[in-house]
């Protein structure tokens, strides 16, 4: 029988759940950095946390309501920084801080991007969806929440749930309620996929096709044969 996950002394009881609010691939909850809280998107197929900073013009146009600002318990890091995501339409550049992330009471130090320029990271609209950054759950190293949580003896462990406009994000665990499947991943959440299921029809993909796991987004990206044969049988 496997056995609940324990808190470190002084640790909120595991696991902490993370409420999120959106829609699409658009995913964000409430993270705190330096001692001010932000929205950050939820995303699974990045490593970096990206947050508004001062003086991003891109920032204030698309509506940000929070800006980072270094405090004394922030550390600067040398070098100017930029991410790329979804094959360069979505990105950001700006300066590194060393500081505490934390999210439901649990925290650690961890590498904060702070970004000068943005484009479609910062969305804050009527559906639900207020981000002021990015916060990407994949990688290892400084930049990463979940190690850096680990390291604090959490243990390394999350688990997420999307509805319609809602979901959550469980730090440390996975929620008691439910069941899941498990089938085995890479470091960066690819997994086996063998085919796809729609209606009636079924299509195989070739052998050994990986694919990304993403929470920040909402799209199935297939090889062009499947998607072909895929739209075919639609149209039919």
């Amino acid at each position: 029988q496997a056995r609940s996950p324990k808190s470190p002394p002084g640790a909120p009881s595991l696991p902490v759940e993370v409420p999120l609010a959106g829609r699409l691939g658009r995913y964000t909850g409430r993270f705190d950095i330096g001692g001010e809280s932000f929205g950050l998107a939820v995303d699974t197929g990045s490593e970096l946390l990206a947050v508004a900073g001062l003086g991003c013009p891109t920032c204030d146009r698309d509506g940000t309501t929070a800006y980072y600002s270094p405090g004394p318990g922030a550390q600067p890091l040398a070098g100017r920084i930029e991410s790329l995501y979804d094959e360069g339409e979505l990105g950001w550049s700006g300066s590194a801080y060393l500081d505490r992330v934390s999210a439901g009471g649990l925290g650690a130090s961890i590498a904060v991007f702070v970004m000068t320029h943005e484009t479609d990271i910062v969305v804050v609209h009527g559906a639900g969806v207020h981000a002021d950054g990015i916060i990407g759950l994949a990688g290892s190293g400084d930049g990463s929440f979940i190690d850096a949580l680990a390291r604090t003896g959490i243990p390394d462990v999350f688990a997420i749930h999307k509805c319609a406009t809602t979901g959550a994000l469980w730090l440390g665990g996975a929620p008691a309620t439910g069941s899941a499947s498990y089938v085995d991943a890479t470091s960066d959440y690819r997994v086996a996929l063998h085919g796809v299921s729609i209606g009636s029809a079924h299509f195989d993909l070739p052998a050994n096709t990986k694919a990304v796991v993403d929470s920040g987004t909402a799209g199935m990206v297939l090889p062009r044969a499947i998607y072909d044969a895929i739209v075919a049988q639609r149209d039919a």
